[in-house]
């Protein structure tokens, strides 16, 4: 896990060597029983959801939302603070309003928003005379 998270900030840090880490072993470890691979899968995937991946997002929505929804609850503010952070941003949240709502202590109203099922735009019918 270490060293796939420093692998992800390489990454991030010289975009011309163009390498892409997928998010997909991460998210499936935010389901994990244990307490470490969840904790350092969120923090890999705040880093790998900086840039609001419409993919990565949707395949976190998918696989691991009760997780994030859950883990944001924890009591611990550091470890709960990363689960935050992507519940925000699956939101659609800016990352300056999931600041606002976690120094509020406004974690409801954003795992609400998390979890609420994003509207579908609205396809026209075909009207037959």
């Amino acid at each position: 896990m270490r060293a796939l998270k420093a692998v992800a900030i390489g990454a991030k840090l010289h975009p011309n060597q163009e390498i892409r880490l997928e998010p997909t072993w991460f998210i499936e470890l935010m389901n994990s029983m244990v307490f470490s691979d969840r904790r350092d899968s969120a923090l890999a995937l705040v880093n790998l959801t900086e840039s609001r991946d419409p993919a990565t997002l949707s395949l976190l929505r998918e696989r691991a939302l009760q997780s994030v929804v859950e883990m944001a609850k924890w009591h611990d503010l550091k470890t709960a603070l990363p689960a935050f952070i992507l519940a925000g941003r699956l939101a659609g949240l800016e990352e300056k309003e999931i600041s606002q709502a976690w120094v509020a202590g406004d974690r409801e109203s954003v795992l609400s928003a998390a979890s609420s099922p994003k509207k579908r735009p609205h396809s026209p019918q075909k009207h037959t005379s």
